[in-house]
């Protein structure tokens, strides 16, 4: 269930179509950025959520060169580029927010961390875009465009009106949030 006051849920979606939208940006540009993570987050004083830090950024330089130079995990990018670890990445922050900080909860796992043949419970529908964010972590879109789109039919079918990349006439100031 969702344990974030409801006050705040609008906000909660307001920042998962932004980043949902920078990500849709960054790899239609063949940037994928590696570290959907709060601690590469910041908020404008309007309460919009931003990226910064693409030290894990994987991306062709301007030499044509593909960009390894540094990966502060340690992790193989070479075998893992695509826009799938993203959407991994924005699925769980946006799901982190929604319920808290349990995201290693069963409902999280990734298939590869639970006992073979054990079924993964689906994701509480009250969420709003749940089975976006269950099809993200299953690594079932290949583009971040088809997500995109599958979250704004989900939130305009549960009443969100989406304008550009941020829910319609949204105003954290009028709300009482920032």
């Amino acid at each position: 269930p969702i344990r974030l006051n409801p006050k705040y849920c609008p906000l909660v979606i307001n920042w998962a179509l932004q980043l949902l939208s920078t990500l849709k940006f960054l790899h239609s540009r063949g940037i994928i950025y590696y570290s959907m993570s709060q601690d590469w987050f910041v908020l404008s004083r309007n309460l919009s959520i931003n990226i910064y830090g693409f030290c894990d950024a994987d991306f062709v330089d301007s030499y044509g060169n593909r960009d390894t130079w540094w990966r502060r995990d340690g992790r193989n990018h070479e075998e893992n580029t695509s826009a799938k670890i993203d959407l991994e990445g924005w699925a769980k922050f946006y799901f982190v927010l929604m319920i808290g900080n349990e995201y290693y909860g069963l409902e999280y796992l990734p298939p590869s961390s639970l006992p073979r043949g054990s079924p993964r419970p689906p994701l509480n529908d009250e969420i709003p875009g749940a089975s976006v964010v269950q099809k993200c972590r299953d690594g079932e879109f290949e583009h971040t465009d088809d997500a995109w789109n599958a979250f704004v039919v989900d939130l305009v079918q549960r009443g969100y009106a989406i304008e550009g990349d941020s829910l319609a006439g949204f105003d954290p100031t009028a709300q009482g949030i920032a």
